[in-house]
């Protein structure tokens, strides 16, 4: 057998053997994403209520996570307003970090949102099983034979760790019927926009001795903000590191604020984790007493970390984040979309490429 013949058999040799083993890689990491799906069913209790015109009527809103963790929910409760006028929407204690305060908007529509929240700087833990989350209440002022109270398209539940981050995990929500019985309705001397100012804790409470820090960090490849984004942000002390996820929002293209409460003043290395990016690291920063403020959008977070040998992103871009993007080419609502446009495109294929053999920084 000539060198040549050698050559050309071990080639093709060494490709089927890559093809092999790439196509086992797919379907490892399409069972994974699969175990990862949307699986929270939100709902409200009673399912069914019947109230006499002008009386009011109230309703608790549930969660059921099944094998999700959620850090943070929206709402958007949907009514017929010539049945009912408003009267509040006010979250439990469960989520007491208010991210938007409830408001009525016209049209019969009630719309917030919170999250777990922090406590002594640390994260809460997150909502899991069957959680109670909100009351909403309004007025009958219209008889009816049957009248529903449901979930707007806005409504959605995000976790805030692992591929998930950034997916409405919820899976199914489920309606509520109100029977109004009487005759002719009787005015109610309830203005809509003048509902009770529902009770909140709009922050954690602030520990006069302690830190709090604002900080702004930019997110490559992301000209749309998508909204509000989960980070993990780690605290490193005296060899000591503590983690938490807090939610940023948008401020420009591409940048993000968030805040995080109440740790001891001091000098600190600071690493931020944000989904499909690598993680930043910002060293010997010193934290005072009260609050403080840090500008890092020059550093930029390189887009591109969505997989790994184990089909989870592993702060480090490599051939398996490439093999995701190309498998997910043109889909939407995908975790390879890592500039966030929607779709999966040449433009989050170049990035991944561009960044390849970059590691995130601990």
């Amino acid at each position: 057998m000539t060198k040549r013949k050698i050559i050309i058999i071990g080639t093709t040799l060494i490709f089927l053997l890559g093809l092999a083993a790439s196509v086992f890689l797919v379907r490892q990491k399409q069972e994974i994403r699969k175990k990862a799906a949307p699986a929270t069913t939100i709902y409200f209790e009673p399912s069914t209520q019947t109230i006499p015109l002008g009386e009011k009527v109230s309703f608790k809103v549930f969660v059921n996570t099944g094998v999700n963790n959620l850090y943070s929910v929206i709402l958007e409760i949907k009514f017929d307003e010539t049945i009912f006028d408003p009267w509040s929407l006010t979250f439990s204690p469960s989520l007491p970090d208010e991210l938007r305060p409830p408001e009525y908007l016209d049209g019969g529509t009630f719309i917030g949102s919170a999250g777990t929240g922090f406590s002594g700087g640390v994260a809460n833990p997150p909502l899991s099983g069957i959680q109670e989350i909100a009351t909403i209440q309004l007025t009958a002022k219209s008889p009816s034979a049957g009248s529903q109270i449901s979930f707007g398209s806005q409504t959605a539940a995000y976790t805030g760790s692992g591929e998930d981050i950034g997916v409405n995990l919820v899976a199914d929500s489920v309606p509520a019927t109100v029977v109004i019985t009487g005759g002719e309705p009787t005015p109610t001397p309830i203005e809509p926009t003048a509902t009770p100012t529902p009770t909140f804790v709009p922050e954690p409470t602030i520990e006069p001795q302690k830190g709090n820090l604002s900080f702004n960090v930019t997110l490559e490849g992301i000209v749309t903000p998508p909204g509000i984004l989960e980070l993990e942000v780690s605290l490193i002390k005296d060899g000591q590191k503590v983690s938490q996820v807090v939610q940023s929002s948008p401020t420009e293209s591409g940048q993000f604020q968030a805040r995080i409460y109440n740790f001891e003043p001091g000098l600190y290395d600071f690493v931020i984790d944000a989904p499909r990016h690598l993680s930043g690291k910002f060293s010997q920063v010193n934290i005072g007493q009260g609050d403080n403020q840090a500008d890092w959008t020059s550093k930029v977070l390189l887009a591109g970390d969505i997989s790994g040998p184990e089909g989870l992103p592993n702060n480090l871009i490599d051939i398996f984040d490439i093999a995701l993007a190309v498998e997910e080419f043109d889909k939407t609502n995908s975790p390879a979309d890592v500039d966030y446009d929607g779709k999966v495109t040449i433009f989050d294929i170049t990035y991944i490429v561009a960044n390849f053999d970059q590691r995130g920084e601990e």
